[in-house]
């Protein structure tokens, strides 16, 4: 099964797409082992959340191919790759716009081409934490709220509104359910606050009122 849907509006001029998957079917004992996976010309992101991690394989002939982890970006490629479908993979992942790699990674999109990277070696230590925020998400829904969070958590803080709040504005617009859009935003409803004040100069509760006052 796999789940997608467009990024929150403060991600969308760097991602151009979400989605969690559930693998389960692949552990089965026949058919192939590994799959051959086919250029799109874009950079992108996969969190593992399953014990089996990335295995890639040199060749059709490799027989041991080499790990590269649970979290993995694939740079921009214009070649195909062998990976290992032969164990069950649950992921959340993400294709990128040009010109996320700098802010979402501190590395340019051309340093990353052509090759898996671990994720570990552009985020360090917050990896693994990240990782595990994912894995206690629950159900696919609630994993790429968290998945947004924590890619809108990079974007340098200069490049314009908080993510958290921007999201929020945009489903203000059509919603006055507080409650959900704090949900979604990946916050405590505490820093929600704070942020959304910071930024609007009125809580979320207030501002909402504040429009429902306005509509005919």
């Amino acid at each position: 099964m796999v789940v997608t849907r467009a990024p929150v509006p403060a991600l969308r001029p760097f991602v151009k797409l979400l989605w969690a998957s559930d693998e389960a079917s692949r552990g089965r004992s026949r058919g192939p082992a590994r799959e051959l996976v086919l250029p799109t010309g874009a950079m992108h992101l996969v969190v593992r959340l399953s014990d089996h991690p990335l295995r890639l394989y040199e060749h059709l002939d490799d027989p041991v191919g080499h790990v590269v982890g649970h979290a993995v970006v694939g740079g921009a490629r214009a070649a195909a790759y062998l990976r290992d479908v032969s164990g069950p993979a649950r992921s959340v992942g993400a294709q990128f716009l040009p010109g996320a790699a700098v802010l979402l990674f501190g590395a340019r999109a051309d340093e990353l081409a052509g090759r898996h990277t671990p994720l570990e070696d552009l985020w360090g230590p917050s990896t693994e934490e990240s990782r595990e925020r994912l894995i206690a998400a629950g159900p696919a829904d609630r994993q790429l709220d968290v998945f947004e969070s924590l890619l809108a958590a990079r974007l340098p803080r200069v490049h314009g509104i908080h993510p958290a709040v921007a999201h929020a504005l945009e489903r203000f617009s059509t919603t006055h359910e507080v409650r959900r859009v704090v949900k979604e935003s990946g916050y405590s409803h505490r820093r929600f606050i704070e942020v959304f004040r910071a930024a609007v100069g009125l809580g979320p509760k207030l501002y909402c009122r504040v429009l429902r006052s306005r509509e005919p």
